[in-house]
């Protein structure tokens, strides 16, 4: 993983000296804040380094890494969006040490073997799909938690409950029908 889209510990930048801006400030668990500065030019992979592990960030445009993550250095001619959803299938939260505060060491997560596809339009549809896919159980993921507070998905699941094929459940229409 070193060879295709190595990371590196972010930049110390207090909470005093961030001067408020336009660039966002990632740290271990998202963006932290805003800086009148960036220190990576976008498109940017970021995860927790300290305290927060695995929790990966995909960032547009120009921003700072803050020393509590590890970024991606150098795509080495990969599809950005590609290496995000490479990385966020890694499970990077089993490679965390540390007692009290868990850390994660770049080289451990560097050493592991992995099979990436050489030709960048394939990379591109995968990155693609898998936007789409995760964009698609948002999505759902929404619809039901606004269903779950509704009075009329709680009697259409007491529905689903009967036998009947004419009774079957749908509940997973919307609260209006």
């Amino acid at each position: 993983m070193g060879e295709v889209a190595p990371l590196q510990r972010g930049f110390d930048l207090p909470v005093s000296q961030m001067i408020s801006g336009p660039y966002p400030v990632v740290m271990s668990n998202g963006v932290g804040g805003w800086h009148s500065k960036y220190a990576v030019k976008g498109p940017g992979v970021v995860t927790g380094r300290s305290g927060t592990i695995g929790g990966l960030q995909y960032i547009e445009g120009d921003f700072w890494p803050h020393n509590t993550s590890l970024w991606v250095t150098s795509f080495n001619s990969n599809e950005p969006k590609f290496i995000y959803w490479l990385y966020s299938s890694l499970n990077l939260e089993r490679f965390g040490s540390g007692s009290g505060v868990p850390t994660l060491n770049r080289n451990d997560v560097h050493d592991q073997l992995i099979g990436v596809p050489c030709n960048i339009a394939e990379q591109r549809r995968i990155g693609a799909f898998f936007d789409r896919l995760d964009s698609l159980i948002t999505l759902h993921q929404r619809k039901y938690d606004g269903c779950t507070l509704s009075p009329i998905f709680l009697e259409r699941c007491t529905l689903c409950r009967k036998t009947s094929l004419r009774n079957r459940c749908f509940a997973t229409t919307t609260p209006s029908g």
